[in-house]
């Protein structure tokens, strides 16, 4: 039996209530609201949690979850990632996908009022921050702007040019390695939205289905949809991209998403990120806690420098958790590698004992740096000592 954890406010959402009955049987289901306060989640924590919301205080949650070992589908800041319309275009743009480019971004009632860069013809006006009922709209000219504004002046926006298209939203998902795909009338259409036609991948123009896997790989997302026009010819335009989306009414998207949630709970799955973490708090740690951690487990001192090692070679975690480490991430993880591989030498005392842990001088170099880089990269350098498996 394995225990699935859903972050959300809304356990009975259909994708979230239909996958919970379809795990209910044979595994446990809990739920967690997204302003739990992370200190009052006791353990032991799920197998695997499912990311069902957006707000400051989910994400929060989230990203303590994984402090503390836990498995959290989408990530903590690969949703985050997908918050911030303008860091989402950044993002898209560099790994060369065809996605809208921002014109302008700041307070609209600052952009509507001439400070910024002005879009000429037709532009879309969004939310820089995506959340539920945020701002969408299609403005033709600076008066248009100027009135919407006067509704919304401090929101901060982003505009973008209003691309050619049918009128017709291409929602695709994925969940996982599955993808199901839909047409929708755009938001921006006169009549509204209206209904959600299901659409047959097979019918998508062709290369499509690879976009969203770029998609998923670019922003090291599981569960997650891309809104898609088509502006012309079949030539695809990204506007959007959601974590954890819907997923109404798409046959097998709620077996998808439950095979997925335990697949993701398998030991063998724990993530690169959390293996590095671990390995640079075992380096971070003090001399008697290391001490310790060696007695525990009855390996020697090498085992730190083992446990980095390893880590890194199977790290591939970029600066908003992604597929990639950032550069300036590799080049700190590099040094600390360099200190641990130039460590004794002629003459020198051994620093392959656990007493030298608390003496020598290279370790406490080693100890400096990873606490710099994990307050860096979690604000903060005192985590948990990681649970190793020793096969003897």
């Amino acid at each position: 039996m394995r225990t699935i954890g859903l972050i959300t406010a809304d356990p009975e959402h259909p994708l979230l209530a239909a996958t919970s009955a379809l795990l209910g049987g044979a595994h446990r289901v809990t739920v967690l609201h997204p302003e739990q306060d992370p200190a009052d989640v006791p353990g032991p924590l799920a197998d695997v949690y499912l990311l069902k919301a957006r707000t400051s205080g989910a994400l929060a949650l989230a990203h303590s979850l994984e402090l503390r070992g836990s498995v959290v589908l989408n990530s903590a800041e690969a949703t985050r990632l997908c918050q911030d319309r303008t860091a989402m275009a950044d993002t898209a743009l560099a790994a060369g996908l065809p996605f809208a480019p921002t014109l302008a971004a700041g307070p609209l009632g600052r952009l509507a009022a001439g400070d910024g860069p002005v879009a000429t013809g037709p532009v879309v006006v969004k939310s820089r921050y995506s959340r539920k009922h945020d701002l969408v709209a299609r403005v033709v000219d600076g008066t248009e702007l100027r009135e919407l504004a006067a509704a919304w002046p401090d929101e901060p926006v982003i505009l973008q040019d209003l691309a050619p298209g049918t009128g017709w939203d291409h929602k695709l998902w994925a969940v996982g390695d599955t993808y199901f795909a839909a047409l929708r009338r755009s938001e921006l259409s006169p009549g509204g939205r209206g209904p959600t036609l299901s659409l047959a991948l097979a019918d998508l123009p062709p290369g499509w289905l690879d976009l969203v896997r770029t998609v998923g790989e670019t922003f090291a997302l599981d569960v997650f949809g891309v809104d898609v026009i088509d502006t012309g010819g079949g030539r695809p335009l990204i506007v959007d991209i959601n974590a954890f989306p819907g997923i109404r009414h798409q046959p097998g998207a709620p077996e998808s998403l439950a095979a997925l949630a335990l697949r993701s709970a398998r030991p063998e799955t724990f993530s690169p990120r959390q293996r590095l973490i671990g390995s640079l708090a075992a380096l971070a740690a003090d001399a008697t806690v290391q001490q310790a951690w060696l007695t525990q487990y009855d390996v020697p001192t090498d085992e730190l420098a083992l446990e980095f090692d390893d880590a890194l070679s199977t790290a591939t975690w970029p600066a908003a958790d992604g597929r990639r480490l950032a550069e300036p991430v590799m080049a700190r993880l590099g040094e600390i590698g360099d200190l641990l591989t130039g460590m004794g030498g002629p003459g020198d005392a051994d620093p392959w004992t656990a007493q030298a842990l608390a003496s020598d001088g290279g370790w406490q170099q080693v100890r400096d740096l990873s606490r710099r880089l994990l307050h860096e990269l979690t604000g903060r350098w005192d985590h948990p000592m990681p649970k190793i498996t020793v096969l003897r």
